[in-house]
């Protein structure tokens, strides 16, 4: 057994992203606050699903967790195909959601949302191309981005994962099939310049 302990050294700190290798084998994580992670202070946390395993879902269980599997992690770590249709996979993806109080984003040619109040958000990929590895690395980054600016695990899901699919569209027009991750990350900044907001009311 291996214990994970992460030291925050921001004074506030939100955002607990976890990444790939945090819990390949057997390994074990004890939980902390709101946390998958044994953290110094209350963090809510993003889990890397490529390599969460089942023995995990007692630590994240009702807490702020969001996972971000495709099908085959799905199965792994729940124990339950993701479905053979549209509509029998949002059902099965929200029936976890909710048993687990959890927020998870179903990763595939559709991307289902799911919290644990029974919130469901579907949003279609955008572009073949963004299958290349480390797609999903980026999604992460937004994830937590986006959750440290807002109160909404759901809502920094849905933004994420739309973000992440117009960057690759935008990339896929430069470099088609041949798009990397990065390509994604470079695209960020224009795709989401247009909904930039800033408010002249003093805080």
């Amino acid at each position: 057994m291996r214990q994970i302990t992460i030291r925050l050294t921001p004074k506030t700190c939100w955002i607990c992203a976890v990444g790939t290798c945090c819990f390949q084998g057997q390994q074990n994580v004890e939980a902390s606050g709101s946390s998958n992670c044994r953290v110094d202070r209350p963090t809510s946390v993003w889990v890397d699903a490529s390599s969460l395993i089942p023995q995990v879902l007692k630590e994240i269980t009702e807490t702020d967790t969001i996972v971000t599997p495709h099908a085959g992690e799905f199965k792994r770590i729940f124990g339950q195909e993701v479905g053979v249709n549209e509509e029998q996979t949002i059902s099965i993806v929200s029936k976890i959601a909710t048993k687990y109080k959890i927020t998870i984003i179903l990763k595939g040619w559709l991307n289902i949302i799911a919290d644990p109040t029974g919130k469901v958000a579907s949003i279609r990929r955008s572009t073949p191309a963004m299958t290349v590895g480390g797609t999903g690395d980026v999604l992460a980054g937004l994830v937590a981005a986006l959750y440290a600016k807002m109160d909404s695990p759901f809502d920094a899901s849905a933004l994420a994962v739309y973000f992440n699919g117009i960057a690759a569209t935008a990339a896929a027009k430069q470099a088609g099939l041949h798009l990397v991750a990065t390509d994604l990350i470079e695209k960020l900044p224009e795709v989401m310049k247009p909904y930039d907001k800033i408010s002249s009311q003093k805080i």
